[in-house]
């Protein structure tokens, strides 16, 4: 069973420079219900606006391999036309998606950076449960999590939570991701309608319609006035 952190109002309204022992993702639910995901801010973020998972590299999926044993903590990739950054994908995660072993996935611990179209060693937290086969046998993703370097963004992402408090880029905290939430509009979504992410004006939700199939951020609770914040049920994955 998964843990969840009890928090308090206080708790969801700090910040901090460094990460202060919980994990990217962890979940936190305060006593009167509402509930939180631990974050790594990618850019800064007011209160009451939306952030979303950062897209992926297009060139860091569907990679060739070197072979890979049962029992391996490490994975040697060669990476498309893109460089990667030292740690890119810490705490992300190795999709097998293809060829042997597919299926299967692994928790990132880091890696070195490395430049573009170069061989990189991937180091997970979790050993190989099925040998990886080189040559283009087995092919990979490289993912970060949704909640690493999260932002707020136009472009239609996975959701990740709602701010309570202002946050610098960079920053650790709190975001909310079920429960009562103060939440700016983009438009004037009516009572009990469903919201989703804002396409038009960053860090915004509005009404989502019967065409939409994206992902539902919350329901409104009363009738939203446009680039106000007011009240919205979340229920963010």
């Amino acid at each position: 069973m998964s843990v969840v952190n009890i928090v308090t109002d206080q708790d969801v309204r700090t910040t901090s420079t460094v990460r202060t022992g919980e994990w990217l993702g962890a979940r936190a639910v305060t006593r009167d219900g509402r509930e939180y995901q631990y974050v790594k801010h990618g850019a800064s973020l007011a209160a009451g606006h939306l952030t979303v998972a950062e897209a992926d590299a297009d060139l860091h999926v569907n990679l060739a391999v070197a072979a890979a044993a049962i029992g391996a903590t490490s994975v040697t990739v060669t990476l498309g036309a893109t460089l990667a950054t030292a740690d890119q994908y810490a705490e992300g995660y190795l999709n097998v998606r293809d060829g042997t072993g597919e299926g299967h996935y692994y928790r990132i611990r880091g890696h070195p950076a490395a430049a573009s179209a170069a061989t990189v060693v991937v180091n997970l937290y979790e050993p190989i449960e099925v040998a990886l086969v080189a040559s283009a046998t087995s092919e990979v993703d490289l993912a970060k999590h949704p909640a690493k370097d999260c932002a707020e963004s136009t472009t239609l992402a996975k959701a990740v939570g709602v701010s309570n408090i202002v946050h610098a880029s960079g920053d650790f905290s709190w975001v909310q991701t079920r429960g009562y939430c103060s939440v700016v509009s983009d438009g004037t979504p009516s009572k009990n309608q469903r919201v989703i992410q804002s396409n038009g004006t960053a860090g915004s939700v509005e009404v989502q319609v019967e065409t939409d199939i994206i992902e539902t951020v919350g329901v409104v609770l009363e009738t939203l006035v446009n680039a106000e914040e007011k009240a919205v049920y979340l229920c963010i994955a």
